[in-house]
């Protein structure tokens, strides 16, 4: 009985360890560029993470994009990010400060870090400012120009998810303000298959008990 209530103490105890140092230590991002063209002031940009706690964000020195146009970063400076299904404060859809990330978006991403030689990178962030209604493309036209290209991902992105999947946006925050929405790519993290496993090792020993 004593064992029993020792186990569950200390199980407790771990979770609140994690929580506690969860709270306390941040992830950080910092943003260059590429040896790629970019579209305007916009993308691509290589992300290079710091993960102090594991989140499950996908990569370290990978491809992302703005989604905000008329929010800005400096180059190599460590930033604080939130994951998130919305853009905070976006521009275009936002309700409540809060722009959900466009389905179409999240499948022309996924599919460029699936396959990224199959993507003109300029093309493409012309694609996220307007499918994110931050940027309206000219009127399409036959010779091969970068919004041309970006037109024909817009095309062929239509219809294709009704969600999101495993794509998140990134809100980048220098203290409390924030500075720009990046896209990420996620995977189930550890430290959640930890603490699910954890809690029904709890919940294991209680049902036993009783």
């Amino acid at each position: 009985m004593k064992a029993r209530k020792l186990i569950l103490i200390v199980f407790i105890a771990f979770v609140g360890m994690i929580f506690s140092f969860s709270a306390v230590q941040a992830n950080t991002i910092a943003l260059s560029p590429p040896q790629v063209d970019r579209y305007i002031n916009g993308g691509p940009f290589i992300a290079t993470v710091s993960q102090i706690t594991p989140d499950g964000l996908v990569g370290d020195g990978f491809i992302t994009f703005c989604l905000e146009k008329n929010e800005f970063f400096s180059w190599y400076k460590d930033y604080n990010y939130e994951i998130s299904p919305f853009a905070v404060g976006g521009s275009g859809g936002a309700v409540g400060g809060q722009d959900p990330l466009d389905p179409m978006s999240a499948y022309l991403y996924y599919n460029f870090r699936m396959n990224p030689d199959a993507y003109n990178q300029a093309a493409l962030q012309a694609a996220f400012w307007h499918i994110e209604d931050e940027d309206y493309l000219p009127s399409e036209s036959t010779d091969e120009t970068v919004e041309n290209k970006a037109w024909e991902y817009v095309h062929t992105a239509e219809g294709k998810w009704t969600g999101i999947g495993p794509v998140v946006v990134l809100n980048l925050f220098d203290g409390n303000s924030l500075i720009q929405s990046q896209l990420g790519l996620m995977v189930p993290e550890p430290t959640t298959v930890l603490l699910l496993g954890l809690g029904l090792f709890g919940l294991g020993l209680v049902r036993k008990k009783s």
